[in-house]
Protein backbone atom coordinates (compact mmCIF):
# COMPACT_ATOMS: atom_id res chain seq x y z
CA UNK A 1 0.00 0.00 0.00
CA UNK A 2 1.42 3.31 -1.08
CA UNK A 3 0.09 6.81 -1.35
CA UNK A 4 -1.39 7.62 -4.75
CA UNK A 5 -2.68 10.93 -6.11
CA UNK A 6 -6.12 9.85 -7.34
CA UNK A 7 -6.75 7.48 -4.41
CA UNK A 8 -5.79 10.19 -1.93
CA UNK A 9 -8.11 12.69 -3.63
CA UNK A 10 -10.95 10.15 -3.47
CA UNK A 11 -10.27 9.30 0.18
CA UNK A 12 -10.15 12.98 1.17
CA UNK A 13 -13.45 13.56 -0.63
CA UNK A 14 -15.03 10.64 1.21
CA UNK A 15 -13.87 11.94 4.57
CA UNK A 16 -14.84 15.55 3.90
CA UNK A 17 -18.28 14.51 2.63
CA UNK A 18 -18.89 12.50 5.80
CA UNK A 19 -18.78 9.10 4.08
CA UNK A 20 -16.09 7.95 6.50
CA UNK A 21 -14.87 8.97 9.93
CA UNK A 22 -11.58 10.63 10.74
CA UNK A 23 -10.47 7.35 12.32
CA UNK A 24 -11.25 5.44 9.11
CA UNK A 25 -9.39 8.03 7.03
CA UNK A 26 -6.37 7.86 9.36
CA UNK A 27 -6.38 4.05 9.21
CA UNK A 28 -6.44 4.26 5.41
CA UNK A 29 -3.85 7.05 5.07
CA UNK A 30 -1.10 6.25 7.60
CA UNK A 31 0.13 2.96 6.10
CA UNK A 32 0.11 4.44 2.61
CA UNK A 33 2.09 7.49 3.65
CA UNK A 34 4.54 5.34 5.62
CA UNK A 35 5.23 3.27 2.48
CA UNK A 36 5.45 6.23 0.12
CA UNK A 37 7.87 5.39 -2.72
CA UNK A 38 11.16 7.28 -2.78
CA UNK A 39 10.40 8.42 -6.32
CA UNK A 40 7.18 10.24 -5.36
CA UNK A 41 7.33 13.64 -7.06
CA UNK A 42 8.28 16.42 -4.65
CA UNK A 43 5.15 18.46 -5.39
CA UNK A 44 2.99 15.50 -4.31
CA UNK A 45 5.17 14.58 -1.33
CA UNK A 46 4.91 18.07 0.18
CA UNK A 47 1.11 17.84 0.23
CA UNK A 48 1.09 14.25 1.49
CA UNK A 49 3.40 15.28 4.34
CA UNK A 50 1.08 18.15 5.26
CA UNK A 51 -1.89 15.77 5.36
CA UNK A 52 0.13 13.48 7.62
CA UNK A 53 1.14 16.35 9.88
CA UNK A 54 -2.41 17.61 10.22
CA UNK A 55 -3.72 14.12 11.01
CA UNK A 56 -1.00 13.83 13.62
CA UNK A 57 -1.97 17.20 15.15
CA UNK A 58 -5.64 16.19 15.34
CA UNK A 59 -6.66 15.24 18.84
CA UNK A 60 -10.26 14.42 19.73
CA UNK A 61 -11.48 16.79 22.47
CA UNK A 62 -12.09 13.89 24.85
CA UNK A 63 -8.34 13.20 24.82
CA UNK A 64 -7.32 16.74 25.75
CA UNK A 65 -7.58 15.67 29.39
CA UNK A 66 -7.08 18.87 31.37
CA UNK A 67 -6.09 21.31 28.71
CA UNK A 68 -5.65 21.70 25.02
CA UNK A 69 -2.08 21.95 23.79
CA UNK A 70 -1.20 24.70 21.34
CA UNK A 71 -0.43 22.13 18.64
CA UNK A 72 -3.72 20.21 19.08
CA UNK A 73 -6.33 20.79 16.42
CA UNK A 74 -9.97 19.79 16.57
CA UNK A 75 -11.94 18.15 13.78
CA UNK A 76 -13.24 21.46 12.42
CA UNK A 77 -9.69 22.71 11.98
CA UNK A 78 -8.62 19.36 10.54
CA UNK A 79 -11.43 19.51 7.97
CA UNK A 80 -10.47 23.07 7.04
CA UNK A 81 -6.85 22.08 6.48
CA UNK A 82 -7.67 18.88 4.62
CA UNK A 83 -10.08 20.79 2.37
CA UNK A 84 -7.17 23.08 1.46
CA UNK A 85 -4.89 20.09 0.78
CA UNK A 86 -7.63 18.53 -1.35
CA UNK A 87 -7.77 21.72 -3.41
CA UNK A 88 -4.00 21.59 -3.88
CA UNK A 89 -4.10 17.92 -4.88
CA UNK A 90 -6.93 18.60 -7.35
CA UNK A 91 -4.90 21.43 -8.91
CA UNK A 92 -1.87 19.16 -9.12
CA UNK A 93 -3.96 16.42 -10.72
CA UNK A 94 -5.35 18.88 -13.28
CA UNK A 95 -1.86 20.12 -14.07
CA UNK A 96 -0.49 16.59 -14.49
CA UNK A 97 -3.41 15.44 -16.62
CA UNK A 98 -2.66 18.24 -19.10
CA UNK A 99 1.00 17.32 -19.40
CA UNK A 100 2.12 15.43 -22.50
CA UNK A 101 3.06 11.80 -21.88
CA UNK A 102 6.69 11.12 -20.98
CA UNK A 103 8.89 9.88 -23.79
CA UNK A 104 10.81 6.72 -22.96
Amino acid sequence: MTVNLTETIDALRRYLSGECSVEAFEAWYYPRFKNEPADTPDDEHVIYAKVFGDLDAYTPPDLWVNDRKEYDIDEDELRKRLRSHLGNLNALYDKKSKMPPAVN
